[in-house]
């Protein structure tokens, strides 16, 4: 058994989740450090679905000098009732305010607090936010006296904070406000060389949930053939990271007992080439992907006309037999 290679020293994002040695992700480090050290001015988080834009808001928030106070996010998309997941609000207030309640922001005094999705709010949410990233102020429900806070404010966003604004569905002030550090997550195409520290950090990750739930047993080793790499970098994934851990979680279930993951086990999970006879140009990716991806289709026609005899499908392709073993581990195909 092929046991994974050392991965050489990585830069990480502490224990944020966010891994990666690719030269985009050591540059977003630098420029994350920088915002980090940017005393109480926001920062604005941008990237695609999936690609980490929280985990980098984690490790902003334990680089910076407000390491020690909350960290404290709000789904600006899910939540039916935001003023008062924002603001909190007054004893007697409504009917069932019973108490006094603090919202995210009181929760979050001294601390930074994440606008997740700051895109998804209202106009009227904006102005009310523009107003504590300018004077710390707001007024709870039901409440006619201003409370004060402390807060540095994270946005982040999947999409082109400008190209809302001219929509109206941002407002350029509080855009404004919110985006004198910007940082941006690359999609992970473009960081195919991260793809390998991301797999085993995510496999470790979900096999120390399973054993902690009772579910796999904790001494049961699980590892990734050296040859599922190139199979993998071969790949997309239209939800970024999460669609790798998505793989991984059922690529654990298929493998069973089983103490290794290969590239057959990948091509059955999650084949290179959709069974639609198109490729898998559902994206824009780079050039390199969809000639791995020509190849591995045109690779396995050949071998299913001569009904895989090695010799002659290596003959008409103009390879040696040993050079086409070699692509069939590259690309995950098994022999029948």
């Amino acid at each position: 058994m092929h046991v994974v290679k050392k991965a050489s020293p990585s830069v990480s994002l502490k224990d944020s989740g966010f891994k990666g040695n690719s030269p985009s992700i050591q540059n977003l480090l630098r420029e994350a450090r920088v915002a980090a050290c940017g005393g109480d001015r926001p920062i604005l988080v941008t990237g695609a679905v999936g690609s980490g834009k929280s985990h980098l808001a984690r490790f902003v928030h334990g680089q910076s000098a407000r390491s020690r106070s909350p960290l404290i996010f709000v789904d600006c998309g899910a939540l039916p009732d935001l003023d008062n997941t924002l603001f909190g609000h007054r004893a007697g207030s409504f009917t069932g305010a019973v108490r006094d309640l603090g919202g995210r922001l009181h929760q979050a005094n001294g601390g930074i607090l994440v606008l997740d999705d700051f895109d998804r709010l209202n106009l009227h949410h904006q102005d009310q936010l523009h107003r504590v990233l300018v004077d710390g102020g707001y007024y709870p429900l039901g409440s006619d006296r201003e409370t004060r806070v402390n807060v540095r404010f994270i946005a982040t966003t999947n999409k082109d904070p400008q190209r809302e604004i001219e929509a109206g569905r941002l407002k350029e002030d509080f855009v404004s406000r919110l985006n004198y550090f910007e940082l941006h997550v690359p999609p992970l195409h473009r960081r195919p060389e991260d793809i390998p520290l991301l797999c085993e950090e995510l496999l470790r990750r979900n096999l120390e949930d399973l054993a902690s739930k009772g579910i796999r047993d904790q001494d049961q080793s699980l590892v990734f053939h050296e040859d599922c790499w190139p199979a993998l970098q071969a790949r997309t994934f239209d939800d970024n990271v999460r669609g790798l851990d998505k793989l991984i979680v059922r690529l654990i279930a298929h493998v069973g007992e089983r103490e290794e993951i290969t590239p057959a086990d990948i091509e059955e999970v999650y084949p290179a080439v959709r069974n639609s006879g198109a490729y898998w140009f559902d994206q824009p990716r780079p050039l390199r992907m969809v000639r791995d991806a020509a190849e591995r289709r045109y690779i396995m026609e050949i071998c299913r006309f001569t009904n895989f005899n090695m010799r002659r499908s290596a003959r008409i392709l103009g390879i040696s037999p040993k050079s086409l073993y070699a692509k069939l581990r590259l690309y995950g195909i098994e022999r029948p």
